[in-house]
């Protein structure tokens, strides 16, 4: 059981969450802040890493991979979307100006539930903002990367994006327990019943 979770909050990159159980050991779901700046929000919490899952590719949700890899902490993504974690183009770091790790260390995900680090993770397959985009649900509780947002959706222009698809992984979160908290990549937690009234053009004419 999760006993709490910790939103790290980054103007400039995504948000870093911590789900925590009962034992004490963590899950990270994103690396979007520096290394060093994960490393003290980890020691200040006095959390204990056990694994890293990225929801997607893009460099502000990989930026502070390096934490995990100089760690030997394992990372999970979902298998379409491996390219991204060595391409600078696809991952968008060569368009801003940033530098991303290209980690070698990693385990690969498709849709389904997860035994990690002694968590319950099961992996819901969102394609739309990149073609291997995903969420997590671990406790009743939705990590929804750049997949759904507060009042929105995430960008649907880049490459490997795809709107049809986009439109399918909404419906499919919308269709989830209306009282699961949602935890965005960017910007303020939500819910999934409060998504449904944003969203319900989506549901009604599709």
């Amino acid at each position: 059981m999760i006993k709490r979770v910790y939103t790290m909050a980054s103007e400039s990159y995504s948000n870093v969450y911590f789900s925590e159980n009962e034992n004490g050991d963590a899950i990270m779901i994103d690396c979007g802040s520096s290394e060093n700046d994960i490393a003290d929000f980890v020691a200040k919490n006095r959390l204990n890493v056990k694994a890293v899952l990225l929801t997607h590719g893009h460099f502000d949700h990989i930026v502070g991979l390096k934490y995990a890899d100089n760690r030997l902490i394992d990372v999970f993504i979902h298998e379409s979307e491996v390219p991204m974690l060595a391409d600078d183009e696809l991952n968008l770091s060569a368009y801003v100006g940033e530098k991303v790790p290209h980690i070698k260390r990693f385990k690969t995900l498709s849709e389904g539930k997860y035994d990690i680090s002694g968590f319950n993770v099961e992996v819901i397959y969102t394609p739309g903002h990149t073609k291997g985009s995903v969420c997590y649900l671990i406790d009743k509780k939705l990590f929804s990367g750049d997949t759904l947002f507060y009042g929105t959706c995430g960008r649907y222009d880049f490459p490997s994006s795809d709107p049809a698809e986009m439109s399918r992984s909404l419906k499919k979160l919308l269709a989830l327990d209306a009282d699961l908290p949602v935890y965005p990549g960017h910007g303020r937690i939500t819910t999934v019943s409060n998504e449904r009234k944003t969203f319900a053009y989506l549901i009604n004419h599709q």
